[in-house]
């Protein structure tokens, strides 16, 4: 795949978050996408992921407490607890879920009919 075409699918990808997500989450930057994508490709953990682990997948790691509590007000994550008590824990949402297929069937829809 050239270059070209995978900086084409990028916009796409990006202009469908901002479209299904909205102005406030979208505000928030690409750390918002990656914490996104990050609990979703972990959403059939039984456990949920660890807080302090989205942190490897952030920029800038000092803006997750900001992003959390915008994504918990959203109904896009919920809190879990672990059963250590060591470190907090989320899930993914169904809501959540739905609207990143909704981005990435979006974008792979736009792209194709580009081709």
């Amino acid at each position: 795949m050239p270059f070209t075409e995978i900086a084409i699918d990028l916009l796409a990808i990006a202009e469908k978050r901002n479209e299904a997500f909205g102005n406030e989450i979208s505000a928030l930057g690409d750390d918002t996408w990656q914490v996104l994508l990050k609990l979703y490709v972990n959403r059939h953990s039984k456990m949920g992921v660890l807080i302090r682990s989205l942190e490897n997948v952030m920029q800038f790691p000092r803006n997750l407490d900001r992003i959390l509590s915008v994504l918990l007000n959203h109904n896009l994550v919920e809190e879990v607890f672990s059963k250590t008590g060591d470190d907090q824990v989320l899930k993914i949402t169904d809501e959540a879920v739905s609207k990143i297929h909704l981005v990435l069937d979006g974008a792979l829809g736009s792209v194709n009919t580009t081709k």
